[in-house]
């Protein structure tokens, strides 16, 4: 049998991104773009370049990539990697400031999330915001919360952890503002649990919306595969042992594997056009033949 896989590469369908639409419209690699970003000394190096000459730099890219893209913070980068959060915090606001259209798409996300209680994904599909309920309760009580509140609460915050931090020390510790004190102290559980959510929707929001309408791709082109397969008398002779995020394994006899690597590109790019509906961007698929699965790869 011959393996044949089919990667997809998806654009996202969102406005205000234009460091992502022109790498799917000119076929730049964002992985370069961001090594860019991270190794200066590479700033003028084109794509090829980077991928044939610093591989190490363009893969170091590629985690805090995918940790922001899909909502995760600077933190959640230095926990992963084993690196400082000072340094974590630092690449973020890197790639905040070369995707500040994806930031701004999930904060208009994040608002209508918070309206309807739920995520609005591809085909109506809708993820429902857990503990919202609770939300907002906590969201009508900050409401009241005035610009005098906030800046009572920060100075209160600050009075708190130097309290904390002498009795660490066991030194003394005076309080300068003992209302501002009072305030932190009696709201500290309900701040804290409301931007908890919050920042756990924002990472939904990101993460939701692209994750959805990848599987709905891969499931619309494995419905057409498949009928294509029967319609052929094929199912003895193709087999699909392997679906993997946006790849596609297949096994066929090798006089069909151009004709499915042909075939599996076109199910592909026509699931993912189908839902890409901005008009900016179309799917793009590549295939390859290999006598297993790595080598195809």
């Amino acid at each position: 049998m011959t393996s044949l896989t089919q990667e997809t590469v998806v654009g996202a369908d969102i406005t205000g991104d234009a460091a992502m639409l022109a790498s799917v419209i000119n076929g730049a690699d964002l992985h370069c773009a961001f090594a860019r970003v991270l190794y200066p000394e590479i700033a003028d190096l084109s794509d090829e370049e980077i991928k044939q000459n610093h591989k190490d730099k363009r893969n170091a890219s590629k985690s805090p990539r995918f940790c922001f893209q899909f909502g995760g913070t600077g933190y959640t980068l230095a926990m992963n990697m084993g690196i400082p959060v000072a340094k974590g915090m630092e690449i973020e606001a890197a790639f905040k400031e070369l995707h500040e259209g994806l930031y701004t798409y999930g904060e208009e996300k994040l608002e209508e999330a918070i309206k309807l209680g739920y995520i609005e994904s591809t085909m109506g599909f809708k993820l429902q915001l857990p503990n919202f309920e609770e939300f907002k309760t906590f969201h009508q009580k900050l409401q009241i919360f005035t610009k005098s509140d906030w800046k009572l609460y920060k100075e209160g915050k600050g009075e708190y952890k130097a309290h904390m931090a002498a009795n660490d020390k066991n030194e003394p510790y005076t309080i300068q503002n003992h209302g501002a004190y009072i305030f932190y102290k009696n709201n500290k559980n309900l701040v804290s649990k409301y931007f908890r959510l919050k920042s756990k929707y924002m990472r939904l929001c990101l993460n939701a919306p692209t994750q959805t309408t990848a599987a709905h791709m891969t499931k619309l082109a494995a419905c057409e595969l498949f009928e294509y397969i029967e319609s052929r008398g094929h199912l003895d002779l193709v087999k699909i042992p392997n679906i993997i995020h946006d790849e596609f394994n297949l096994e066929v006899i090798e006089e069909l594997g151009e004709e499915y690597k042909e075939k599996l590109g076109y199910f592909m790019r026509k699931a993912g056009n189908k839902l890409l509906t901005s008009g900016l961007v179309e799917i793009q698929a590549d295939g390859n033949i290999g006598k297993n699965w790595y080598e195809s790869k």
